[in-house]
Parts: structure tokens; sequence; C-alpha cells
């Protein structure tokens, strides 16, 4: 177990749980990027990728990718509708 844990210190500076925590972080950036408004929630994606309280997912959110989640949803959102041509 020690050398799994000096490896991921080495290579990625981080410990295996906090790797892993990252990576839960991404998806739901990922995921937050691709949602359609209305059809979730930051609530939703949170609970979906393992974050369980609310208030330390959006405070740990922001501090990493400098934005709430809320306002990845929106941005994104926007986005995609405004890809969508009001012909079809």
């Amino acid at each position: 177990m020690r050398t799994l844990e000096y490896g991921f210190r080495d290579i990625f500076d981080l410990a295996p749980a906090d790797f892993l925590r990252m990576q839960r972080f991404h998806a739901a950036r990922r995921k937050l990027m691709k949602a359609v408004s209305g059809s979730t929630t930051v609530a939703n994606i949170a609970y979906e990728t393992g974050f369980y309280h609310l208030g330390r997912f959006s405070g740990c959110y922001q501090e990493l990718f400098h934005e709430l989640p809320s306002r990845t949803l929106q941005r994104h959102s926007r986005e995609q509708a405004a890809k969508i041509s009001p012909l079809i």
C-alpha cells in the first residue's frame, strides 16, 4: 500500500484518495457542461458523481474551477441552446 501511495505522490503529487476525488470533480464538470438546462440540477449531478454534501461540493468546485457549479450549468446550457438553429 505504501508503494502505491508513494507512486501517486511522485507522479500526481496527490494521495490516491485525493486523485479519485479530483476524477469525480472532473466527471461532475463534464456532466454539468453537457447537461441541458431544466433536464437536471447541480444536486443531481453531485449525487451521481458521489458528492453528498452539496455546500462542500460547491465550495471545492468553485476553488478548483473558479466558478460555481450552477454557473457552469447555466453557461453551457445557453451555449448549447445557441448552437441549435431556430429553423430546425
